[in-house]
């Protein structure tokens, strides 16, 4: 007898019955394999068309999202850098008073100058319209329009209670400071342009957005306007020294 009584015979019975099984089923997954491999083929084919087809389309998607964040970017920066070279510009307009000076240069004002009027209405859109202090600017042109407004402060704090009449003198005394002025800040701007223009990130904002604080007062007291600063006071309360 074999174990748990069964009888030998049977043991064998079972184990020759056993491998005759597998071998159907091996068979039998062979034919099945050779039957529709073709299928099984096409199908996972079709799997992985349509898994590349929707990779394909989320990087393309992800792309075309991309070149329109960049052009949205790159064309707000273009805008702000073009605005600094207008505040540039303008600032390099000057009118001709007539005549020349000793150097022989031709007698000149800025042209947001020749009033009162005229300077205050430009200053108040300089800082309330112009948005100086633009996200969009490089760090350097910030900083150099933000030291333009530390200037103008000081200039409408020493011609406040100059008369109208007066602001053509001052202007003529100060014309210097305008231009060089305007020349930094264009040159900055146009650095961007030739430098700055196809990087997509913007400036940190986290960066200091003006000059030391002794570069400043260092700059405005090399100016024309710190060097005649006694002379413009004087027209507040001399405004006849004009005529002299």
């Amino acid at each position: 007898m074999g174990v748990g009584g069964t009888p030998p015979y049977r043991i064998r019975y079972q184990s020759a019955k056993a491998k005759i099984g597998c071998k159907n089923m091996y068979l039998l997954s062979g034919n099945f394999l050779q039957q529709y491999s073709s299928a099984l083929f096409g199908l996972v084919g079709t799997v992985l068309g349509a898994a590349l087809s929707m990779l394909s389309a989320w990087l393309l998607r992800r792309r075309e999202y991309n070149l329109r964040l960049w052009e949205t970017l790159l064309d707000k920066r273009i805008k702000a850098h073009e605005n600094a070279i207008a505040i540039a510009m303008e600032m390099r307009m000057t009118e001709c008073l007539g005549g020349v000076i000793a150097t022989g240069k031709v007698r000149r004002i800025p042209r947001v100058l020749v009033s009162k009027e005229t300077f205050e209405l430009w200053s108040f859109q300089l800082n309330n319209e112009r948005s100086l202090g633009s996200t969009w600017l490089a760090i350097d042109v910030t900083r150099e329009l933000n030291f333009l407004r530390d200037y103008i402060i000081n200039l409408h704090l020493k011609i406040a209670d100059i008369p109208s009449e007066c602001y053509p003198i001052v202007g003529e005394l100060i014309c210097d400071d305008f231009i060089d002025l305007s020349a930094s800040i264009e040159k900055l701007a146009v650095r961007f342009f030739k430098k700055g223009l196809w990087r997509l990130h913007i400036s940190d904002v986290e960066q200091w957005h003006k000059y030391q604080k002794s570069e400043t007062l260092r700059r405005l007291s090399s100016t024309r306007l710190a060097k005649h600063s006694d002379e413009i006071r004087n027209f507040a309360s001399h405004p006849d020294a004009i005529s002299e």
